[in-house]
């Protein structure tokens, strides 16, 4: 088996939030809950990176969903200095298609569609693959963000590597 087809196993998806491993992570779920009303889900204007505590910044990531009829795409808009170090680059503004290719991109794209699709949060875990770094693990949780309450349009990630 060759380093391509083992990566499609090594993406763990879990939409159980409370197997949440990373007390990091945790906090940030948290907050993402607190801004959750009544059955809307939150929009990025609902809060400011600066509304967490500072020591979380650098675990945070913010993709845009770029929506074409049922085709998703997702960039990066914001990725915290954790996972620029981890990652050893800052994929800021990139498309996913752009940065990640063949069975990894379609591994990495299916823990973010999920969440967009499904309007709720997601727990992924495994290791880092996708980067050459077969030896880091990673946590992260995908918790959906929606200008008009219902239509995911931005997903806020907290992202943690060991």
């Amino acid at each position: 088996m060759n380093a391509a087809d083992r990566t499609r196993f090594l993406i763990k998806r879990d939409p159980d939030l409370t197997n949440l491993q990373s007390p990091i992570l945790s906090e940030i779920y948290q907050f993402w809950l607190g801004l959750c009303v009544d059955s809307r889900l939150p929009s990025r204007a609902d809060f400011s990176p600066l509304d967490l505590n500072a020591r979380l910044l650098p675990y945070i990531a913010i993709a845009d969903v770029v929506r074409k009829g049922d085709q998703l795409r997702f960039r990066w808009r914001l990725v915290g200095t954790h996972i620029t170090e981890k990652m050893d680059r800052d994929v800021t503004g990139l498309y996913f298609e752009d940065i990640y290719a063949g069975d990894n991109h379609e591994n990495l794209l299916a823990a973010y569609v999920w969440p967009a699709q499904n309007a709720k949060p997601l727990r992924w875990f495994g290791n880092s693959e996708f980067v050459e770094k077969h030896w880091l693990t990673f946590e992260c949780v995908g918790m959906p963000l929606a200008s008009d309450g219902k239509t995911v349009d931005k997903l806020l990630a907290g992202m943690f590597f060991s």
